[in-house]
């Protein structure tokens, strides 16, 4: 799932590459929306500085959750639920992580938000490839000449092992589920 809160550097400024990042997840999990004003909101939302269009009642840090980010003007049930079988911006993003992606179970909008180079070509080849044991085994799946090495950005964003997991229970008793 991407982070959220990589949005901002430590000192709650927003980082314009991940900016382009979230653009790209917001592409592939709302395409043909109009997205801009909830942008906005998030953005003014999130960053330190008091001056925006949407800082009314915006705490100026960091999520706590992700599903904060419902509370944010603009934020339909369209981008935050997804529609015509996209998923929504809420099942791609998390709270909770190292920081770092796991290219063996993370989505395609979540990968091609960390790259354009996971457009649908390459995630075919990651869809047979999996799982992947090391970042190298990325090479080919992304086309890349096996001596080259990885994009830096894309390789200390990608892992290859997962740190937190949800965990979804359902039991039935008395015929009741």
């Amino acid at each position: 799932r991407y982070h959220l809160n990589a949005l901002l550097d430590p000192d709650g400024n927003l980082i314009p590459a991940e900016q382009a990042r979230f653009g790209r997840l917001l592409e592939a999990t709302c395409p043909g929306v109009d997205t801009s004003a909830f942008v906005a909101a998030l953005y003014d939302w999130m960053d330190k500085d008091a001056a925006g269009d949407y800082e009314k009642g915006a705490p100026n840090r960091a999520l706590l959750t992700t599903k904060e980010i419902s509370l944010i003007p603009s934020a339909t049930s369209e981008i935050l639920l997804g529609s015509g079988g996209h998923p929504g911006l809420l099942s791609r993003c998390t709270r909770w992580t190292t920081g770092q992606v796991n290219v063996n179970t993370a989505s395609r909008e979540v990968l091609y938000a960390l790259s354009p180079m996971f457009d649908a070509t390459a995630w075919g080849r990651l869809q047979t490839a999996r799982p992947l044991r090391v970042l190298d085994d990325l090479r080919p799946v992304l086309g890349i000449p096996v001596p080259d090495p990885l994009p830096p950005d894309l390789a200390g964003a990608l892992t290859m092992q997962s740190t937190f997991f949800r965990v979804s229970l359902s039991f039935t008793k008395g015929g009741d589920t």
